[in-house]
């Protein structure tokens, strides 16, 4: 399934400054940024969520997917149906306006338990799908990018997954501001 919406999801992911499920071009992209900036005497910070997956919200999920299927287009909906699938065979019960949401359960090769994980189970190959969107779309509603008459912007943020580059020209240190959290 995830196959299916990948071209789907990374556009979306990609568009809003989130580079995780992106290909090698935009990696290598991501990864020169810095340096960009640095050699041009500019300040780069790196931060990295701690954490990531067993942190993220269950309501920030459902805002983010939210998001991301108002933005499908009719070229879209097998990606979209295969998202839902996924999405409704991990997280929901029930109705999702109504807000049911199942806990995903983990069995453990070692445990003779299922232990419940209330954000993404790390190794779920859903997981890292997830985690994109949720953070692409929170990345959208916090962002540093100003406009320049140059090529590079006055500052930039940009995620591969749960690390995140906020990169600022000289002059422009003082813009630099990491994004909340909380709502994640």
């Amino acid at each position: 399934l995830m196959r299916i919406a990948r071209p789907f999801v990374e556009r979306y992911c990609r568009a809003r400054g989130q580079f995780g499920l992106s290909s090698e071009s935009h990696q290598i992209m991501y990864s020169l940024l810095p340096t960009s900036y640095l050699k041009l005497g500019g300040t780069v910070v790196l931060a990295d969520r701690s954490k990531s997956f067993v942190s993220i919200r269950r309501d920030a999920v459902l805002e983010a997917f939210r998001d991301l299927f108002a933005t499908a287009g009719d070229e879209d909906q097998n990606a979209v149906r295969a998202l839902s699938m996924a999405f409704t065979d991990y997280y929901v019960s029930g109705s999702v306006d109504a807000g049911y949401f199942d806990v995903p359960q983990v069995n453990f090769a070692t445990c003779e338990e299922t232990i419940p994980v209330y954000g993404l189970p790390q190794g779920c190959s859903t997981s890292p799908t997830i985690e994109a969107v949720v953070l692409a779309y929170f990345h959208s509603r916090h962002t540093t990018t100003g406009s320049s008459a140059g090529s590079l912007p006055p500052v930039v943020s940009l995620g591969n997954h749960d690390d995140l580059v906020v990169a600022a020209l000289p002059g422009h240190v003082d813009r630099i501001t990491l994004p909340d959290c909380s709502r994640v």
